[in-house]
């Protein structure tokens, strides 16, 4: 989907064994990535193919992809060893309470994650370790989005607001009727209603990008906003 008012091009791709929505958001000759969940060839394939254009006008592959996570469970984050080997100029950002999960020693930590779902055999999905990212806070910003801390899915959770072009990408916070868990390591049902409280007050007509499924606006989501106030 290209924009021409609002001067930017945004796609899907599912990527990973659980199907993780990885979203590329261009916009002011920088390509945004976020939550490279797995299949780094067809992440790869398809920035090639679909940005063709402006891998070529604005040298992406050097200086300006940015890969943002919503938070570091394992079904988001596969794709970087890959990712940052093919294009090793790009830069990874995640928020400081979630960090701790990469860096050194993240491949275990990533495939113990796994474990908590059932999987056995995540070590034949990730190869090597993650590496430690630039920290967001919830009161950074990046390219044309603010970042709103969202604790509850992870202690770092958090989502990316583009407040001109009213888009929210919310990781696993916020989905199609429902929110995220709080039942895995680092979950937390207060935090999620605090956090759920936050993102109902940004504008109704805001469309809501999630980390899985479909998508759906501020104002469609009422109903989950309020199942655990």
């Amino acid at each position: 989907m290209y924009n021409h008012t609002m001067n930017y091009k945004l796609s899907l791709i599912p990527t990973g064994i659980l199907h993780v929505n990885t979203w590329f958001f261009f916009k002011d000759n920088s390509l945004y990535l976020i939550d490279p969940g797995g299949d780094p060839d067809k992440i790869i394939s398809h920035i090639e193919k679909e940005w063709e254009n402006y891998l070529k006008k604005s040298h992406l592959e050097q200086k300006n992809i940015f890969i943002l996570l919503t938070h570091c469970h394992f079904d988001h984050i596969s794709a970087i060893p890959e990712l940052l080997d093919y294009f090793p100029k790009a830069r990874l950002f995640a928020h400081e309470k979630d960090a701790e999960v990469l860096g050194k020693g993240s491949r275990e930590r990533v495939i113990m994650q796994a474990r908590w779902c059932g999987i056995e055999n995540y070590k034949d999905f990730l190869q090597k370790d993650i590496p430690f990212p630039e920290l967001l806070t919830g009161e950074s910003k990046i390219g044309p989005f603010k970042v709103i801390h969202t604790p509850g899915h992870t202690p770092g959770s958090c989502c990316y607001y583009w407040e001109a072009g009213n888009i929210l990408f919310s990781g696993d916070t916020l989905f199609y009727g429902s929110y995220g868990r709080t039942d895995f390591p680092g979950g937390n049902g207060i935090e999620m209603a605090a956090s759920l409280k936050k993102l109902s007050i940004l504008p109704k007509k805001t469309l809501v990008l999630p980390g899985h499924g479909e998508y759906t606006t501020i104002e469609a989501e009422e109903t989950t906003f309020n199942t655990l106030s």
